[in-house]
């Protein structure tokens, strides 16, 4: 779920990754995570869009899509309270990259239309940012190898939500960074 002045633009998406923790002793462990992310564009930003393309190809478009999509790699600490019956809160922070792809579509016929002689259908803006994230969350011991858990994570991105397009920008890169709130369900696999 976008936060912030993200929520404007971006509705809910989903993400899906990995990640791996050595626990140096019961309480503390070190990591990497490795994920992918996807949003798509809110209805009022798709409109947003149909209605400057409309005027800068000075025919009626409807249909944009656009969609921002992060692969990530970070690092992190994890913390686990020491473990009272069958459930171990825990605390993690990190950091590290995200390869940001801002992705819109235009709608190809309605181009075709227009009096520019080439247009463009796909803009891509392809970076790589720093983020940061901390989240809590709860494990379940399942078996002596497995555990269910609940989490929940606030990550920001260091990045502004612009699509740079030449000449224009169709979001400005200006105001807060790209933030989200997380939550989700994992399965652990190993011996702690």
């Amino acid at each position: 779920m976008p936060t912030g002045d993200a929520r404007d633009g971006l509705d809910l998406g989903f993400d899906a990754g990995v990640t791996a923790t050595i626990m140096t002793n019961s309480m503390v462990g070190v990591g990497v995570d490795l994920g992918y992310q996807r949003w798509p564009g809110s209805s009022y930003l798709n409109s947003s869009v149909d209605a400057l393309f409309s005027r800068l190809h000075r025919v009626s478009i409807s249909g944009s899509k656009y969609t921002l999509s992060a692969f990530q790699i970070t690092g992190h600490v994890k913390v686990v309270a020491a473990m009272v019956g069958p459930a171990a809160p825990w605390i993690q922070v990190g950091a590290g990259f995200y390869r940001l792809n801002r992705h819109l579509r235009l709608p190809a016929e309605q181009l075709k239309s227009s009096e520019w002689p080439e247009p463009k259908q796909n803009w891509d803006d392809i970076k790589t940012e720093p983020g940061w994230f901390g989240g809590v969350g709860v494990d379940f011991k399942t078996s002596t190898s497995t555990k269910l858990g609940l989490d929940a994570s606030y990550y920001r991105l260091c990045t502004k939500l612009g699509l740079d397009m030449s000449s224009f920008h169709l979001w400005p890169d200006a105001g807060a960074d790209l933030a989200e709130f997380r939550t989700g369900a994992h399965l652990l696999f190993g011996r702690r």
